[in-house]
């Protein structure tokens, strides 16, 4: 998946699931709801490669309230990521 200059998704994520030869490259997703699925969750997939992702949401809600997730995952590459504003990682 390869974003466009400034793209963005926005209240919802991406999932990878069980693929295998994964590149995600310049996405930014943001204030994905806790009930709507993970930001960027990739499970039980194999050579991942994530090059200028943003994830990010706010700290004006509970810890609860936005949510994200990688596991179990082989070979989970990171390059050039930011997670900003968000009460976990």
């Amino acid at each position: 998946m390869y974003g466009h200059r400034h793209s963005e998704l926005v209240g919802i994520g991406l999932r990878v699931q069980a693929q295998p030869n994964v590149i995600i490259r310049n996405v930014k997703i943001s204030k994905v709801l806790a009930d709507n699925g993970d930001a960027l969750a990739v499970q039980l997939s194999n050579n991942v490669w994530l090059d200028h992702v943003e994830v990010f949401s706010d700290r004006d809600h509970d810890k609860d309230y936005y949510d994200g997730s990688f596991a179990p995952v082989f070979l989970l590459v990171f390059l050039s990521n930011v997670v900003l504003q968000a009460w976990s990682t």
